[in-house]
């Protein structure tokens, strides 16, 4: 995948930046934009469609979080991933930790250079832990146990993911958030290094830096069980589910969810054979045991919304132009929804289609391109046909036998 730099007011260094990035993640490294301002920005939008910018903070997309999660927004609608280099990966994660009001570079900057080094807390803490006076974590005794019994039942008892997060379920244990636990609630609590008294942020590793919940030998048979290192860095190169946040359950209200098989078989001539199949799954039932088994083949759910996408063409209106008293507004709920995402009042996938909406209603967002690209849908790598279809789906609801599809136009 090819990337673009945007580096406003960058020196000399933004090019050997971008290089090393880009053989870190994989990418193929584009063109460098140090122009600053409107024009800088335009230029970014127009050479990184279908790519990734990469940026070296979220202060480089604005002077205030308001305009950073502004250009963000524009930059996802456009079909572009954004990619910040100070945390590594998507820039969502900088703007949700960096979430109070204030000039970004300073931010950034404070974060990197002075929380993290003295293993201050940054942004929420995680389950087990609040933020104590010297903004360092502190063990929430209730929630401790819980991280505790997760371990034990995991590490020591044998109970696999989905089973666990039943078990926790059934016995009225909920989130922080008063939600109920999911085999990735549950998997992100196992691999979580903090809990070993070691805090991580930006590059930065402390250990001992607060009171540990479990023992490095628990901790490290977890991660065996895991099939993982624990630190939480990988991600996946490919985005194997392009309806991933968009898709819900038509029955129950549920997200609809990825679910990957893979089958080996031995052929006559000995030779082994593996195969691999995706499908879409309501999530309530694969993550709680609750609503019913309703299953799709992925491709034909993906056939159909491509297709539902594409029999609006001709149909949309143009794009409205704010003004400003319209774009000041828009700025305020963008505002206002990164600080909801920032307290953990919605999740992070939520935060980023309510801001894509936002987005589309005051700005709208020009579906033309994309809807030349899923034309050809069957030729896209599944990566680049999520952010297609991210820029012109609001909501797809899955019955057994229909699909409904809400279109932003």
């Amino acid at each position: 995948m090819r990337a673009v730099g945007y580096f406003p007011g960058g020196e000399g260094e933004a090019e050997q930046q971008l290089r090393q990035y880009c053989q870190a993640h994989d990418y193929e490294a584009g063109a460098v934009i140090t122009e600053p301002g409107q024009q800088g920005f335009q230029a970014l939008l127009a050479l990184a469609r279908g790519g990734v910018a990469v940026v070296p903070s979220v202060a480089a997309l604005g002077n205030d979080a308001a305009e950073a999660c502004l250009r963000y927004f524009q930059l996802l609608s456009a079909g572009v991933a954004v990619e910040s280099m100070a945390c590594g990966g998507d820039a969502a994660r900088e703007l949700l930790e960096l979430a109070s009001p204030g000039p970004m570079a300073e931010q950034v900057r404070r974060a990197m250079a002075r929380l993290a080094v003295r293993g201050e807390a940054l942004g929420r803490p995680p389950f087990g832990y609040r933020v104590g006076e010297r903004r360092r974590l502190e063990v929430v005794p209730e929630e401790a146990e819980v991280v505790r019994l997760i371990f034990r039942l995991y590490a020591q008892d044998g109970l696999g993911l989905r089973r666990l997060a039943q078990h926790l379920n059934e016995m009225g244990i909920r989130t922080r958030t008063g939600r109920l636990w999911t085999v990735a609630a549950v998997r992100d609590i196992l691999r979580n290094r903090v809990y070993l008294g070691t805090y991580r942020r930006f590059g930065v590793r402390v250990p001992a830096n607060h009171p540990a919940l479990v023992s490095a030998q628990e901790f490290e048979r977890a991660q065996r069980r895991l099939g993982g290192d624990g630190g939480g860095q990988r991600r996946p190169r490919v985005a194997l589910f392009p309806l991933s946040g968009l898709a819900y359950c038509g029955y129950c209200g549920g997200r609809m969810v990825g679910v990957r098989r893979v089958q080996r078989w031995r052929r006559r001539s000995g030779d082994i054979q593996r195969g691999e199949y995706r499908y879409y799954q309501c999530g309530s039932r694969v993550n709680r045991s609750l609503c019913d088994y309703h299953t799709w083949r992925a491709w034909e759910l993906e056939e159909r919304v491509v297709q539902a996408a594409l029999a609006a063409r001709g149909h949309a209106p143009p794009p409205p132009v704010p003004d400003e008293a319209a774009l000041r507004q828009l700025r305020r709920r963008l505002l206002r929804l990164l600080a909801e995402a920032a307290r953990g009042q919605m999740g992070e996938d939520e935060w980023r289609h309510a801001g894509l909406e936002l987005v589309a209603r005051y700005l709208g967002v020009p579906p033309a391109e994309a809807r030349e690209a899923l034309a050809r849908w069957r030729e896209l790598p599944l990566e680049e046909l999520g952010r297609h279809l991210q820029s012109v789906v609001v909501r797809v609801t899955v019955y057994d036998d229909r699909v409904e599809v809400a279109l932003r136009y």
